[in-house]
C-alpha cells in the first residue's frame, strides 16, 4: 500500500517513535522531588529544540494538545488582549484560511460582536489585496500555506503592513513547519500555530509561538503551566 496524503498528516517518523517511547514514563514535570525535576528537564530540552529550530526564545513556545487549540489560543487570546482602541472589536483575515480558523473568527463574530473583514483572494489561491491591514483591527490572522491547494500567502508582507497600525498578527503555519525555513523573530507575526503530525511527529501535540508580550489571554484556568496561556499537566512524551 502507498500512501500519499501528507498534507493530511504523516506517518510518525522512526525517530519519534523512539522518542515517545523513551519519554513514555516520564512523571509530572512540575513536581519538585527527583522524577519530577528529571521530567522537567526533558521538557525543557524539548522547548529549547524547538526554539532553535523556529527561531525564537524557550518561553516563546507553548505547548498545546493541537494546531487546533494553537490557533484557538492565538486569535481569541490576542483578540480579547486588545489595546488597540482604534481597532477594537475587529478581526482581518481571509476566506481560505482552514476550520480551526475560520470557525473561530466566526464564533467571536457570533458571540462577541467582531467585525470581519476578509481579504480578497485572487484565482490563483493567494490572497490579493492587503489594504484592509492599513486600518487598525484587534487582530489579523493568516495561513502561511494553504491545506488543500499548497498556495503560499504573503505573509510577510501581512505582518508589516499589520505592524504598521499597531495590529497583531497570528499565522498558521500548520502546513509550513518542516517544509520551510521559519524564522519567528524575523518574520515579526505575535503567534504562530504549528502540529507535529504534520511533519513525522505524533497526532495530539501541537506548537503556539507567542511573543511574550502582547500574549494571549488563556481560554483555560487552573494551572500555571506554559506560561498560564495553556494550563495543564504537561504530556512529557
Amino acid at each position: 500500500m502507498s500512501y500519499f496524503d501528507y498534507a493530511a498528516t504523516q506517518p510518525m517518523r522512526q525517530s519519534a517513535i523512539d522518542a515517545w517511547v523513551a519519554a513514555s514514563g516520564m512523571l509530572n514535570a512540575g513536581a519538585q522531588y527527583t522524577s519530577g525535576r528529571k521530567s522537567r528537564s526533558v521538557l525543557d530540552d524539548a522547548r529549547e529544540t524547538v526554539a532553535e529550530l523556529l527561531g525564537c526564545e524557550p518561553i516563546e513556545v507553548v505547548f498545546t494538545a493541537s494546531g487546533t487549540e494553537a490557533d484557538n489560543i492565538a486569535i481569541q487570546g490576542l483578540f480579547h488582549a486588545s489595546t488597540n482602541e482604534a481597532g477594537a472589536g475587529r478581526i482581518i483575515s481571509s476566506p481560505i484560511e482552514h476550520s480551526a480558523v475560520r470557525d473561530t473568527v466566526a464564533r467571536l463574530e457570533e458571540q462577541h460582536g467582531a467585525t470581519v473583514d476578509l481579504m480578497p483572494v485572487g484565482r490563483d489561491g493567494h490572497i490579493s489585496d492587503l489594504s484592509a491591514l492599513d486600518t487598525p483591527a484587534a487582530v489579523a490572522t493568516s495561513m502561511w500555506a494553504n491545506n488543500e491547494t499548497g498556495a503560499i500567502q504573503p505573509v510577510e508582507d501581512i505582518v508589516s503592513r499589520a505592524a504598521a497600525v499597531g495590529t497583531p498578527v497570528h499565522v498558521d503555519a500548520v502546513q509550513v513547519v518542516g517544509k520551510l525555513p521559519i524564522n519567528f523573530h524575523e518574520l515579526g507575526a505575535d503567534t504562530l500555530a504549528a502540529s507535529a503530525h504534520k511533519f513525522g511527529g505524533p497526532r495530539g501535540i501541537g506548537l503556539l509561538l507567542a511573543k511574550r508580550t502582547p500574549a494571549p489571554r488563556p481560554l483555560m484556568f487552573g494551572g500555571g503551566q506554559e506560561r498560564g496561556i495553556r494550563p495543564g499537566t504537561n504530556d512529557v512524551a
